[in-house]
């Protein structure tokens, strides 16, 4: 044997244990290292058995979130907002430019495992990154205000094809104009059979402000009657709605918030409040002016889920049949249903009778299930009125 000194020197060694000293010393080259191994996946490797295997392709690493001062200036709003401008109406805009807040969302949502998932109001698309962050086999984008494209585009260019971004109002899917139909935004999304518990697709975002609430009604109208969205099957929503307006559709029978939005939506839907949000962690900030203003949760928003029900009890699941209804007996709540009732047309106290619904019961003491049973009624009454509309109707003001 040779005598230490002459022993042969080990070069590939003494580079191993100096990149092993190096990364243990500095936390920065152990993270890019990390990465380099992510990016690195998707490339063939050889396995134990000597046969090359191709190992599954991770999602392209997205650039950082742009700078707060960009997605601000593309909101076009002031960076606060008072009390008593939020009072004035809910139609004043807010938007989600937090990365953080936006995970913390998307990890609410359940999984996303394979499916299709629209973002039904992107904006700036801070909230539509967190969804690539999933699994999702497809994510899509649909957004009406022009001034949010030119971001939505550079990040579907950087997110590569599982990103499809799409310019229209996604209260208008299904119609002439307005929006991609349904069979783009779901492309290669397999129908379920609406008794299955397997979710085909998921419709995820910030309701939008303008139009808010005929946007609800516009979801409700496709869950109930299982058009657009919901033809795949019961596609989930999870919807962050202001908290005023979750209460309407939140409200039991029996309270003063009870009302045609909360019987149509119990109806259809299953409701789930996932979490409650401070508007503070929105833009524009919440400013609290004085004292006046105390902290009730009015302006927080709520994140529900909404799960289309297996079974309505409604006749050929006549959704704007049950709207049209609820539409004319809520003229005034003080009175008793057999007063309302008479708005169906000239004799129609005898859908009382067929219902089986007491008549001195007031519109708000009435369950979802009584409504579903008049409408039913009304539905097969000869003495309904001809000119009784049963398509979508307008809905410009908030109801109740």
């Amino acid at each position: 044997t040779l005598p230490a000194s002459k022993k042969k020197f080990n070069l590939p060694f003494f580079f191993f244990m100096l990149r092993l000293r190096l990364l243990q010393r500095s936390p920065g080259l152990a993270q890019r290292a990390k990465a380099t191994a992510t990016a690195t996946a998707g490339r063939t490797v050889k396995s134990q058995s000597g046969r090359r295997a191709k190992s599954p392709p991770a999602p392209p690493l997205l650039p950082p979130l742009p700078p707060q001062a960009e997605l601000e200036k593309a909101t076009g709003t002031k960076s606060s907002i008072t009390s008593r401008t939020l009072s004035a109406g809910s139609r004043k805009p807010c938007f989600i430019l937090r990365e953080d807040l936006a995970d913390d969302i998307i990890s609410k949502c359940g999984s996303f495992s394979g499916l299709t998932v629209v973002d039904v109001s992107p904006g700036p698309g801070v909230l539509t990154r967190s969804l690539l962050k999933t699994d999702a086999a497809r994510v899509v984008a649909v957004e009406h205000s022009p001034q949010f494209l030119a971001l939505l585009q550079k990040l579907a260019t950087d997110a590569g094809p599982r990103l499809h971004v799409f310019q229209g109002d996604i209260i208008k899917i299904d119609l002439v104009d307005g929006c991609p139909p349904s069979s783009v935004l779901f492309q290669n999304t397999p129908r379920r059979a609406w008794t299955s518990d397997q979710v085909p697709a998921k419709l995820v975002g910030l309701a939008p402000v303008c139009g808010g609430l005929r946007f609800c009604f516009s979801i409700l109208y496709k869950m109930g009657s299982r058009e657009g969205p919901f033809s795949f099957g019961r596609t989930e929503a999870y919807l962050l709605l202001p908290n005023h307006f979750s209460q309407k559709i939140l409200a039991p029978v029996g309270s003063i918030d009870y009302g045609r939005v909360a019987a149509l939506t119990q109806a259809i839907a299953d409701v789930t409040v996932v979490h409650q949000y401070d508007r503070g962690e929105f833009y524009p900030a919440h400013q609290v002016q004085g004292n006046k203003v105390k902290k009730t949760g009015l302006f927080d928003l709520l994140l529900l889920k909404l799960t289309p029900k297996k079974e309505t009890g409604l006749s050929e699941n006549h959704v704007y049949g049950l709207d049209y209804v609820l539409r004319r007996l809520t003229h005034t709540k003080k009175d008793t249903i057999d007063r309302l009732v008479k708005m169906l047309g000239a004799g129609a106290e005898v859908l009382l009778e067929q219902a089986n619904v007491p008549g001195n019961l007031k519109f708000t003491d009435v369950t979802v299930d009584q409504f579903v049973a008049i409408t039913n009624a009304f539905l097969a009454w000869p003495g309904r009125p001809l000119a009784a509309s049963m398509g979508e109707p307008e809905h410009d003001t908030e109801p109740d």
